[in-house]
């Protein structure tokens, strides 16, 4: 058996990390994004409201699809045309 000690060793100062001085990964393309998005107050409400339009006609088209998928199998079953399994 190998004897197990009580306290732990300690292997002396932790050093800093080595990439310290370099800058996030991600910065460049935050910068980038900076850049395209306007600082005026009024352009950045249209596209706050084009986006809220376009996730208001998403949520719309997928309600449509979940309703409209079973209608269609449910009436391909009864026109006899789909396949029972």
């Amino acid at each position: 058996m190998i004897p197990v000690p009580k306290k732990p060793i300690s292997k002396g100062t932790a050093s800093p990390p080595a990439n310290d001085n370099k800058t996030p990964a991600g910065q460049e393309i935050s910068e980038f994004l900076r850049a395209l998005i306007p600082q005026d107050d009024a352009a950045a409400d249209a596209l706050c409201r084009r986006g809220e339009r376009t996730a208001n006609v998403v949520v719309v088209v997928m309600c449509v699809c979940l309703l409209a998928v079973p209608l269609l199998v449910a009436g391909l079953f009864y026109a006899g045309i789909a396949a029972v399994p």
